[in-house]
């Protein structure tokens, strides 16, 4: 071979090969099963536990994380069972939210809602309750917690991360094939080449300039959408740690890779220069590497290498085929034919590279296989293989069909032929970019989306309203939290008008679940007056469970149904 280009008539041909590199990728989308691994932000305890009903009022409510969390960007707040704020006091140690009450609180039932920060940069949100004395009647207060990011600062996310990564990964691409293709030239002059390369540079450089301007404005984005709210963005403590954390150093290290590129391209091609020019590809790569899943994930170094290889050969793949898309319209002669061939080789390469290091890195971040269904992490990163996929079959084709058809019309010295493939393939290079773009904003949502599946235990469970048989009157129940454990439950039974039900005694309570053959659990009811009644059931599992009620009207009537509720966590 003569030069760094793969002359024509010394192609490899061997589809063994070929093959064998199709299995390897095929095999890592397809063979690949996330396994019980969890690095993330998840609450571990929370004291008082949920559900609790205390005597007194408590000194303070910690919730413990299994990794140090941040409340810059987030909130701690405790309601009362009217729904008004609570005047707490919260703080972060280490791994904990440490929520300071005041010294006396009213009985009544109380919520608990966080907002924290993990280290992986993803805001996580949870609610707990607790009673003092006699829980409220209602149980806990409906609060308006917030609708989370504003749906327009996350689209901005998105397309200013995704010119992010189609900047880096396009200069950092071009400037590798230009320095490649140029050693070849020098070799084997060619005026068309030379012009084709220079252009190169220019694409490269724009796509520089492209990656910084993203880079700057990807960052406000950032801000509300960690913090929650616009009001992130003024919100000084905030912001500055915001500068001085993963996101801040991630973003200046992109920003310094890219300058150097900018730099590096037009200095000339000495090895001095060739060597800053790649330490400046991996100081861009680098940089998204640097946060995000990378920081949390054990073991962090094998991650930390998968990241960069994948987002290095993303540069290689996505930076070839628009290198081939510019060189196709400005080479001439046997220069189509190795610069196709010379871009499919290293695409399949690519793709083989992308493929496994991605799914080394979805192993390890992702917790669970039902987290690919259950989360936005998931269901982005189901796209994104999809698009990959698709790339693959196009090139594939163009590898094994396009490539060959340019070959061999160059071997007749027909310019008609040749002119034909060479349409075709720009064709199905052009698709291939527009795949690319999709692929790069499935890359940006991804990113911005957490793998845990979402932990709603705090919720309250409300059935729908029951018929009490044969009174005619109504039995309606809440379950707080809703979850495996210890759980409020709070029963209210009205007759036909709408008035309270009268009872002889509180009513019997009973729960089952029919599947496993458990029950029934006697719980005993406690009055808190006007029809309304309280228990404490502590459900063991998951699944569909029954509530039995049954009230003494007189002395020889009585009144039943049945209340079905479903606990899923």
């Amino acid at each position: 071979m003569n030069g760094p280009l793969v002359a024509r008539g010394q192609a490899p041909r061997n589809k063994w090969a070929f093959g064998a590199v199709l299995l390897i990728v095929l095999g890592a989308l397809f063979g690949w099963s996330a396994g019980p691994v969890s690095a993330h932000a998840e609450q571990l305890d929370i004291d008082p536990p949920a559900g609790a009903i205390l005597e007194t009022t408590p000194d303070e409510v910690v919730v413990t994380f299994n990794e140090p969390i941040s409340l810059s960007g987030g909130t701690a707040e405790v309601f009362d069972d009217s729904g008004e704020s609570v005047p707490v006091e919260a703080s972060v140690t280490d791994a904990s939210v440490h929520i300071d009450l005041p010294a006396t609180l009213d009985d009544g039932t109380y919520l608990v809602a966080w907002r924290i920060i993990s280290q992986d940069s993803h805001p996580l949100s949870g609610t707990s309750t607790f009673s003092i004395g006699t829980p409220s009647a209602g149980g806990a207060a409906e609060v308006d917690l917030g609708g989370g990011t504003p749906a327009a600062a996350s689209l901005w996310r998105v397309l200013a991360m995704a010119g992010t990564y189609g900047g880096v990964l396009v200069a950092v691409g071009l400037w590798w094939y230009s320095r490649r293709w140029h050693r070849g030239v020098l070799r084997q002059p060619d005026d068309s080449m030379v012009d084709a390369l220079r252009r190169l540079d220019r694409w490269g450089t724009g796509a520089a300039l492209v990656g910084i301007v993203s880079l700057v404005i990807a960052f406000p984005a950032r801000l509300v959408t960690v913090g929650g709210s616009w009001d992130a963005l003024t919100d000084g403590p905030f912001v500055s740690d915001t500068i001085t954390g993963p996101i801040g150093q991630a973003t200046m290290l992109s920003l310094v890779g890219l300058l150097g590129l900018l730099i590096f391209r037009s200095t000339g091609r000495s090895w001095p220069t060739l060597i800053a020019g790649l330490v400046s590809s991996l100081l861009a790569l680098g940089g998204f590497a640097l946060e995000g899943h990378t920081r949390t994930k054990e073991p962090t170094r094998v991650i930390v290498v998968a990241d960069i290889v994948h987002t290095a050969a993303g540069a290689a793949w996505l930076g070839g085929v628009l290198a081939l898309a510019i060189l196709l319209r400005r080479t001439a002669g046997v220069w189509r034919a190795r610069v196709a061939l010379d871009v499919s080789w290293a695409a399949l390469c690519a793709v083989a590279v992308v493929s496994a290091a991605g799914i080394t890195m979805s192993v390890i971040v992702l917790p669970s296989f039902n987290a690919l269904a259950d989360t936005g992490y998931g269901l982005a990163l189901m796209v994104k293989i999809g698009l990959v996929l698709v790339l693959l079959a196009i090139g594939v084709k163009s590898r094994l069909v396009l490539v060959p058809a340019i070959e061999e019309a160059e071997a007749s010295g027909e310019p008609e032929p040749v002119d034909r493939a060479v349409r075709h393939l720009r064709r199905s290079v052009m698709i291939e970019l527009v795949v690319f773009a999709m692929l790069l904003v499935a890359t940006a949502t991804l990113v911005g989306r957490s793998p845990v599946i979402a932990d709603t235990a705090g919720g309250v469970i409300a059935p729908p309203p029951v018929e009490l048989a044969p009174s005619g009157g109504t039995v309606s129940m809440t379950i707080d939290p809703g979850a495996v454990g210890a759980n409020i439950v709070n029963v209210t039974l009205l007759d036909g008008t709408g008035a309270p039900l009268s009872v002889i005694e509180p009513p019997a309570l009973e729960l089952r679940e029919r599947t496993r053959g458990v029950g029934p659990i006697p719980l005993t009811a406690q009055d808190l007056g006007d029809g309304a009644y309280f228990a404490i059931a502590d459900i063991p599992f998951v699944g569909t469970w029954e509530l039995t009620v049954r009230a003494r009207t007189g002395t020889f009537d009585s009144t039943a149904a049945v209340v079905e509720f479903t606990i899923d966590q």
